[in-house]
């Protein structure tokens, strides 16, 4: 390729380079060579994206998702943090179980109202605007009144949950205050399902960035003033305007793709409720109760509290990986749930590897160096037990992305009623855990977790080769086997308090074996995650 080529002319970079240069008297063949392979770069990724949309659709949902989620998770971290330093233990481990309360009742509102927007909208926005602009409409006037609903139940119940479930009368009006936080943020995630639908992930960055810089300072400033309560209101103040910019964006969005808001006709699409949205909505009514259960049986003891502190300072890290993983997961349900992208095994495995490779490879420090959580949190999160604790809720992280992907796998393929499985057996492991290892604090709580997550991965991974809906030998194989031995090799010696050069050794070791591991699984047979040929629709495992 010459300086004079068309092709060349046509790269942007280059033609900057070529114009400041023209008066230059000769052209220095390193700096030519130099640019052109730079240009052979570009073109060669424009062929490359341009050859599959599958792959360029892929590339940019993730990169947009994972770009949104690892800034404002990182600023939600951060101000935990700081609110953690500035509540103390106990109140920290207050202000945990009022989020997770809450949460539960807004798991209630959604009515898996989130789900059912993406699958169908990516399902039917190109080949039936009409309709993709009915299950919008019928989407969002299902969650204003549910949600409305709800918050009803859980203000005139906030006296019986803080007294009888969580052993805190103090915590009433905590717990009203939080039922704002849940009633915007139910209607936030029905707003990113079908912001998720029209794989408008650049747009979904963005608000969960803006979200993420008005709640953080909002929180932290309110636990500086108000304690508790304070904390809740920066939060409900941050989540009710992010709920307005999101409609505003919501709107903008179905417009620029043509999809009509309109509540006529929106009975016919009823239907689907009962067929998807049920199923999916009982999938979350098997996990709320059992996780709120678990905790109450913890704060019945005399430190209870305090044992929650540890366990809410553990759970932020493991929602921060459990995010970074589902995010990634984000950008491959609408292309799972589309006529291309529902037939392309390749496509099934990278949406079970990216996911877990992205949600596992940072936990691999955190698993031999527990103390970073307790440092980051303060001396009074810090101890033996503490780590322990730490350990086992990363670990669970690890497990929770991996099961999320297969749960992906399922609704795209529309197996909702098979995750009721999965989550039963969750819901039993973990309950009957957790009753049993009441007196261990912290660590008996994250160990109750990790056994109803490693349920419900086994049952998750045998409906998925039953099925057929993930290459088997992504789910069992020397490599995933590698992979789950390395991880739980680093979990084993944090748990044992091992010296910390033998840690940093494992470390060293683990992540070799575990990059060996996913890059073998990445590369078997087909020598990527999305296919080279370009084609679409083909089965082509």
């Amino acid at each position: 390729m010459s300086l004079g080529n068309p092709a060349f002319r046509r790269w942007p970079p280059c033609w900057v380079v070529m114009t400041s240069a023209g008066a230059a008297s000769g052209t220095d063949p390193v700096e030519t060579t130099t640019i052109l392979r730079f240009a052979n770069i570009y073109q060669a990724l424009l062929a490359h994206l341009s050859a599959s949309s599958l792959r360029a659709r892929l590339a940019s949902g993730a990169l947009w998702s994972l770009a949104g989620t690892i800034g404002g998770q990182g600023l939600q971290f951060l101000a935990f943090v700081a609110s953690g330093r500035l509540l103390g233990r106990a109140a920290f481990g207050e202000l945990g179980m009022v989020l997770t309360t809450v949460g539960m009742v807004g798991m209630y509102s959604g009515f898996g109202l989130a789900t059912t927007a993406t699958k169908h909208l990516a399902q039917y926005r190109n080949s039936d605007p009409e309709r993709a602009g009915r299950i919008m409409s019928m989407v969002l006037l299902f969650a204003d009144a549910l949600s409305v609903g709800m918050l009803t139940v859980l203000l005139l119940g906030s006296g019986v949950l803080a007294r009888a479930v969580l052993n805190a009368p103090n915590l009433e009006t905590p717990l009203q205050i939080g039922c704002g936080f849940f009633f915007f943020n139910s209607l936030i995630g029905t707003q990113n399902g079908i912001l998720a639908g029209f794989e408008q992930f650049r747009v979904k960055a963005q608000l969960e960035l803006l979200r993420s810089v008005l709640s953080g300072p909002m929180m932290v400033v309110g636990a500086w003033r108000g304690g508790l309560s304070g904390a809740l209101v920066g939060l409900v103040l941050a989540a009710g305007f992010g709920w307005l910019v999101g409609f505003v964006a919501v709107l903008a969005v179905a417009r620029r793709h043509r999809v009509p808001f309109t509540t006529r006709g929106v009975s016919a699409e009823v239907t689907l409720v009962w067929s998807f949205a049920l199923p999916a909505w009982l999938t979350v009514l098997s996990v709320g109760p059992a996780s709120l259960a678990a905790r109450s049986f913890y704060v019945q003891t005399p430190l209870g509290y305090e044992e929650m502190g540890i366990f809410s300072a553990g759970t932020r890290i493991q929602s921060a990986i459990a995010l970074i993983g589902s995010t990634i997961g984000q950008a491959f349900l609408p292309l799972l749930s589309s006529r291309e992208g529902g037939r392309s095994d390749r496509l099934g495995r990278g949406n079970v590897l990216l996911s877990w490779g992205i949600g596992a490879l940072p936990a691999l420090p955190l698993l031999a160096l527990p103390e970073l959580v307790g440092a980051a949190f303060g001396s009074g999160f810090s101890g033996l037990s503490a780590n322990r604790a730490y350990t086992l809720i990363i670990l669970t992280a690890c497990l929770v992305v991996y099961t999320q992907a297969l749960n992906r796998g399922m609704l795209a393929r529309d197996r909702v009623w098979w995750l009721l499985v999965g989550n039963a057996f969750w819901s039993v492991g973990l309950v009957g855990t957790a009753y049993g290892l009441a007196r261990f604090g912290a660590v008996g709580l994250s160990v109750a977790f990790l056994v109803g997550y490693l349920l419900n991965a086994v049952a998750c991974i045998v409906v998925s080769a039953r099925k057929g809906l993930v290459p088997m030998v992504t789910l069992v194989s020397v490599e995933a086997l590698c992979i789950w031995a390395a991880l739980s090799g680093l979990a084993c010696l944090s748990l044992l308090a091992a010296p910390l050069s033998v840690r940093f050794f494992a470390l060293a070791l683990a992540v070799v074996v575990v990059g060996w591991a996913f890059w073998r699984l990445a590369g078997r047979r087909t020598g990527s995650l999305i296919g080279r040929s370009g084609q679409t629709g083909v089965r082509d495992a």
